[in-house]
């Protein structure tokens, strides 16, 4: 992908030369400098090449070409800058930021070294989970916690999930993997709405007030799920956005999976066992598998 894909306007692309301009000309000054101040390695401390060498020389540079740098722009111009380069592809808004940050640090002298790195790694990380909200606890209705409830909040809750077979993790797998083809990402949507379907559902269970702090995760946990799908269809235009998506929604899952475990725990210790012929006893699926 071309650099110039980065560039969202004629302005961008001037701010950006005048630093790499500015960049280049102090380089030079330093070298010019160095170059004239070279047998001092020679000479004592006191004839050492100075801090302010390089200023001097940038100035004779200027004054000899009759050519005058443009000024580096402010921190105030670099975030206007940044801001302008936003846009609903996530992947273009932080290659943008990136190479606006790049720029600026190697303007700066820096950018090699690990503490800047990490601080424009971390800037891009924080825009990546900046975009991706978190679903809010659902409000469940709650009933007291009996034998009577408990087996019929198990029943019904793997009701719920044999109800929406397309909810399928090994689906939404192979649509990602054939990210290449706008056909195969298309398929995405049906089943980010069956999770949603799920989410729903499960919602609107009554819940024993034992169990209603995990059920509340996983219901919320599921609509983050949901919420991943359309996301993850863009990984052809956006990719950084697709690929986010994904790991938030593998993310998801695991944890979904380990509540629910628990809650097939606690149904066991609470002596709720299901029989063979009750939806309830898909439980085992979670404890066989802890």
């Amino acid at each position: 992908m071309s650099v110039r894909t980065y560039l969202p306007s004629a302005q961008f692309m001037v701010v950006v030369g005048a630093l790499a301009i500015s960049g280049g000309a102090v380089a030079a000054a330093q070298y010019y400098a160095s170059s004239k101040n070279a047998p001092a390695v020679l000479a004592s401390a006191e004839n050492a090449f100075q801090d302010d060498e390089w200023e001097r020389a940038l100035a004779q540079i200027q004054a000899e070409s009759g050519i005058s740098l443009p000024d580096t722009p402010s921190q105030g111009t670099i975030e206007t800058l940044i801001a302008d380069a936003q846009s609903d592809n996530l992947t273009d808004s932080i290659g943008r930021s990136l190479l606006v940050r790049l720029t600026n640090a190697g303007v700066q002298g820096l950018g090699d070294d690990i503490p800047t790195q990490d601080s424009i790694v971390a800037e891009a990380i924080g825009r990546i989970n900046a975009s991706q909200i978190a679903p809010k606890a659902p409000t469940l209705t709650l009933v007291e916690s009996s034998d009577l409830t408990l087996r019929a909040y198990g029943n019904a809750v793997m009701q719920v999930f044999a109800g929406h077979p397309k909810a399928s993790s090994e689906a939404t797998y192979v649509a990602m993997a054939g990210a290449a083809d706008t056909a195969q990402l298309a398929a995405l949507a049906p089943i980010g709405r069956e999770y949603k379907a799920i989410a729903d559902e499960l919602a609107a269970l009554e819940v024993p007030r034992t169990l209603s702090p995990l059920h509340s995760q996983v219901v919320q946990n599921i609509y983050g799920i949901a919420a991943a799908y359309p996301d993850m269809s863009k990984a052809i235009d956006d990719p950084l956005r697709g690929v986010a998506a994904l790991q938030k929604y593998q993310a998801l899952m695991g944890e979904a999976g380990r509540i629910l475990t628990n809650i097939a725990e606690a149904l066991k210790k609470g002596g709720i066992l299901f029989t063979k012929d009750e939806p309830g006893a898909a439980w085992d699926t979670f404890l066989s598998a802890s």
